[in-house]
Formats: C-alpha cells, structure tokens, sequence
C-alpha cells in the first residue's frame, strides 16, 4: 500500500483532472470526504469514497439595546469583559466593530480613564 488513510477536508469540489485518480486510489485505501455541513458533489455517488456530513452549527444569538453611544460601549466593554472572566474567548479573538466608529472613539476614551486602563 503506497498511502494510508486519506481524509479530504474543507473542499466542497475537486477538479474533473483528480476525480478518477481519486476513485482508483478509493478502490484500495481508505478515502473519507470529510464534507461536513457542505454539499456532497454528484460524482462521488457509487465510489469507494466515504462519505462524512455533519450538522450545520447552530449559533446561539442574542441582542442588547442601548440609548446612547455611551451606552452601546459601556455594554461593548461588559460584553468583552464577560467573554475573557469566563475564558470563553482569548482577547486576540474578540472584535468590536462599527459602521461609524468616531461616533464611539470620546466614549471608549472616557471608559478607558475610568478603568485606569
């Protein structure tokens, strides 16, 4: 055997030059399309290929409201505060992001002398 297991992950197609190579590989080694919550492309009905779905995730959404700007960075910097207390997220992972970002620059400098930061 010149290979073992092959598992193909995170594609949702192969080009049609690597599709019969990859059904006679199938024939004796293990092969898994790992597809995931993607689509299974028709051309691997039939083969030796194994195919894997999976369900797609289903995110929890929650909303917050605020009066004002102040407000709306005030719940920003409890909600980053929540993620990095319960280890739920590292800080390079986590973004605050605005379509008018000035709007909120004398607000979070404001938070930021409070805190001593």
């Amino acid at each position: 055997m010149l290979f073992g297991p092959i598992d193909i992950v995170g594609i949702t197609e192969l080009s049609p030059c690597w599709r019969p190579l990859l059904q006679a590989i199938a024939t004796r080694t293990p092969i898994r399309w790992i597809a995931g919550p993607r689509s299974v492309p028709a051309w691997l009905d039939g083969s030796d290929v194994v195919v894997v779905q999976s369900e797609a995730p289903k995110p929890t959404t929650s909303a917050v409201s605020a009066s004002t700007a102040y407000h709306e960075a005030i719940e920003a910097v409890r909600w980053v505060r929540g993620l990095l207390a319960s280890g739920e997220a590292d800080p390079a992972d986590i973004a605050i992001a605005s379509v008018m970002p000035a709007d909120y620059d004398d607000h979070l400098l404001a938070l930021r002398a409070d805190a001593n930061l």
